[in-house]
């Protein structure tokens, strides 16, 4: 007489390997969808962080004494939306500005600092701190610190973090430069 059919065991056991592989697929996908939302939000951080760094570049030693004067270092936290947009300081959240090119071509200059904790928790920190400050809850979060470089009269060190405040912390992006004047 000719097999007809699995018996249940050949069943069960087919089901459990299929469940196995399931699994393991179902799990590489889920930390490729996390890994792809978590480089899509350090890629804009990027951008961002590019856009603010390249527009003081632009702007060279002016553009650097504007904003800082003769007060070396001064800090502060930037406020935005997408595109820049929805702009404000946490020198004065009551201050907002169209986008980040009006808050640059204004006459405001950084006052004072954030203070900076110097521990090993230094980014979460400031990240807590930006966070705490944004009052009009946009989006992103960046920390700014225009300071002399000491080595040289004609130059700028320049320093931006940027968070998606609304996402997760540590996808930060940090760029740090110095400008000649």
């Amino acid at each position: 007489m000719k097999k007809r059919g699995f018996t249940l065991v050949e069943l069960i056991a087919a089901i459990a390997i299929m469940a196995i592989a399931l699994t393991a697929i179902s799990s590489a996908m889920l930390t490729t969808v996390k890994l792809n939302g978590d480089n899509n939000l350090k890629m804009d951080n990027e951008n961002y962080a590019e856009s603010i760094i390249e527009t003081f570049k632009g702007g060279g030693k002016s553009s650097l004494d504007s904003k800082a004067g003769t007060n070396s270092p001064v800090s502060c936290f930037l406020y935005f939306d997408d595109k820049l947009l929805n702009f404000s300081t946490s020198m004065d959240s009551s201050i907002k500005y169209s986008n980040f090119n009006a808050w640059f071509n204004s006459s405001d200059k950084v006052t004072g600092t954030v203070s900076e904790d110097d521990n090993n928790n230094h980014d979460k920190n400031l990240f807590n701190k930006c966070t705490a400050h944004n009052t009009n809850k946009n989006k992103y979060g960046a920390y700014l610190i225009i300071e002399d470089d000491s080595t040289s009269d004609n130059t700028y060190y320049m320093k931006i973090i940027v968070w998606n405040l609304k996402g997760s912390n540590g996808n930060e992006i940090t760029r740090e430069m110095y400008i000649s004047r």
